[in-house]
């Protein structure tokens, strides 16, 4: 089972990995966006739908990453890419350079849950996991 003191952010992430926050309306992941990333909800769910991963987890993981979309270290950057060092045309190409190597370099090789995800991403001890949880948990309370 899951463990977890109150809001740690247990029932979002049953609700993300069960999809009862299934995102697949642009419009809909808009609302329950911040700052930067406000406006981008469309590009989230046609990237996520193209390479298979979950708009609202990729919108989470941009949100952890990037402050809300605050550092994009002036490169469109949204994701942190190359520790910053990574150029791209828009934040559009950006999401979906992202959803394919989220793809290629993790859900296919089963990491598929933040967890998973940063013991290969970020393997040292801290809370990246519980950031983009609480990411998504902002998302969907805005919904």
């Amino acid at each position: 089972g899951i463990i977890g003191g109150t809001g740690s952010s247990k029932t979002t992430l049953v609700n993300l990995i069960s999809r009862l926050y299934d995102v697949t309306s642009g419009e809909i992941l808009d609302k329950g966006l911040l700052g930067n990333l406000k406006g981008l909800g469309q590009v989230f769910v046609d990237a996520g739908l193209q390479y298979g991963v979950d708009p609202l987890f990729l919108a989470s993981i941009s949100a952890q990453e990037s402050g809300w979309g605050k550092y994009d270290h002036n490169k469109n950057n949204i994701f942190g890419i190359g520790s910053g060092s990574v150029s791209f045309s828009s934040k559009s190409e950006c999401i979906y350079y992202t959803a394919r190597l989220l793809r290629n370099n993790y859900i296919n090789q089963g990491l598929n849950t933040p967890r998973k995800i940063q013991k290969k991403y970020c393997p040292s001890p801290t809370d990246w996991h519980f950031n983009v949880v609480a990411c998504s948990r902002t998302i969907t309370n805005n919904l």
